[in-house]
């Protein structure tokens, strides 16, 4: 078994924009840790402004935010030395953290995994933390063998890695063994013979052992998103915490204060996430807090179907609504998150955007709208969707910030013009120009933790043999879409 030590990954990541601006803040980060470590780090440490709401907001005040990062140095030692990996300035730590915590699963028991997952990367070019984490995951695939050379040839009296093979093929074959034991043997070239053996074998050799080419794995079986889920799938044995955690004002409090924030909450953000923003809002970190705000937030985050932009204050009234239901299940109806989808109509669909100047290393907010199948007319879209929120939200006093999550639009007396706002309709806008509008793409099926690591192991297998079947089909892309660390 290798050393925790022996399977880390050591970055010292400052902030880019202060370095530009001649200053160096950051400092080192060892991986692997949990996501939301990261997220405190680049927080706390590094100076960041992750929350792009929070950006957007200071912006249009005159306030100056760092929003990416850089990966400064690097220690050669560990899981990099050994996989022979140098991170690249703009690496995405989330990625680095998903290849360090592979290699805890599947290499610790295993060391002779990390070289055969290291030739692998090098026959097929792979330089991203991604597609090594895809060579780990699958390395019980790889066919990598040691050298079994007869009895006193070592490393040490063969450094000619041709010639160790040479003499791993002897022994294994009885009629060249007898032919070199005989009176001839002292003409046999036996690194010759290895060379002419390596190109037959198809094999690439390396200190200590040699990989079958053929048995490499897929290095882009896996999306980000799905490694993951494999990880957790090993390490969460009692996924979640019990919905019914007891909850204090204090922790409800905490979550109303996260609510005015008009922070993003993402379907794919989870309880754990969310909880951190919450605590990191309200600048805490007692155990037992956590532990109330996530039994709080979980029943709510579990039944997100969807996104919801700068859509904390909504989340923390529906957080609320739940706590009321469950102390007082008479008194109030349960309410569903608002969901786009509930007012299309045949022939039409949702259409994805995001806007300019709202951009950070997560990634910028995505907003939605409804248009017709065959159109292209990007205004029209934007006022009837409008219309029809507006018109479903009468009388529930809560249309102004549904618009505000899903579309992004504001009171147009509250934007400056000189941002270049786009008007839609009834005195409201866009903050910012359209940068991108694209179809919704179809929801990536999340794994029922509930169901068990084997099952969860075989569904995401499966459809990711499923896509290897389709020329046509690509991994889904990463949680995670950066800006410039990618």
């Amino acid at each position: 078994m290798m050393a925790e030590d022996d399977l880390t990954i050591n970055v010292w990541v400052g902030n880019l924009g202060r370095y530009n601006e001649g200053t160096l803040i950051g400092g080192w980060l060892r991986l692997p840790t949990d996501e939301q470590r990261i997220d405190r780090f680049l927080t706390e440490q590094v100076g960041l402004t992750l929350d792009a709401q929070q950006a957007y907001e200071i912006g249009r005040q005159g306030g100056v935010t760092y929003e990416e990062y850089g990966i400064f140095d690097h220690e050669y030692t560990g899981l990099l030395a050994a996989l022979d990996y140098r991170p690249g300035e703009y690496e995405d730590l989330h990625a680095l953290n998903t290849l360090a915590q592979a290699a805890r699963i599947f290499a610790q028991d295993q060391p002779e995994a990390l070289e055969a997952v290291r030739l692998a990367a090098d026959m097929n070019g792979v330089h991203d933390p991604i597609g090594l984490a895809n060579l780990l995951v699958q390395s019980e695939d790889i066919e990598y063998m040691t050298y079994d050379p007869p009895q006193g040839i070592t490393q040490e009296n063969t450094p000619d890695l041709d010639e160790m093979y040479g003499w791993h093929c002897v022994n294994q074959s009885t009629e060249l063994a007898k032919l070199l034991d005989g009176p001839y043997g002292m003409y046999f070239d036996v690194a010759k013979y290895g060379r002419d053996a390596v190109i037959n074998d198809n094999v690439t050799l390396a200190d200590h052992g040699f990989l079958i080419d053929a048995t490499i794995p897929d290095t882009k079986r896996y999306s980000g998103t799905e490694l993951k889920q494999i990880i957790d799938a090993y390490t969460d044995d009692e996924p979640g915490l019990d919905a019914t955690t007891q909850s204090t004002p204090d922790a409800m409090r905490m979550i109303e204060r996260w609510g005015d924030t008009h922070d993003n909450v993402m379907r794919s953000d989870g309880t754990e996430r969310i909880t951190e923003r919450i605590m990191q809002a309200n600048d805490t970190d007692g155990d037992t807090l956590r532990r109330q705000v996530q039994g709080l937030v979980k029943p709510v985050a579990d039944q997100l179907d969807g996104d919801m932009p700068s859509g904390s204050a909504t989340f923390a009234r529906l957080v609320a609504e739940h706590a009321a239901e469950h102390a007082n299940p008479d008194q109030m109806p349960a309410r569903e998150p608002f969901r786009l989808e509930s007012l299309l109509e045949p022939s039409e669909r949702i259409m994805e955007y995001t806007l300019a100047g709202t951009a950070t290393n997560w990634g910028a907010p995505v907003y939605q709208c409804i248009m017709p199948a065959d159109s292209t007319d990007i205004s029209a879209g934007l006022e009837d969707t409008l219309q029809r929120i507006i018109a479903d939200r009468t009388g529930r006093g809560d249309a102004a910030s549904i618009l505000a999550e899903t579309m992004g639009a504001r009171p147009a007396g509250e934007l400056d013009p000189a941002d270049g706002i786009t008007p839609i309709d009834q005195g409201y806008a866009l903050p910012a120009p359209i940068t991108s509008f694209n179809p919704k793409s179809a929801k990536e099926e999340e794994p029922n933790m509930s169901k068990g690591r084997d099952a969860v192991l075989d569904g995401i297998r499966q459809r990711a043999s499923q896509r290897a079947d389709d020329p046509t089909a690509h991994p889904s892309t990463p949680d995670r879409t950066k800006t410039r660390n990618r």
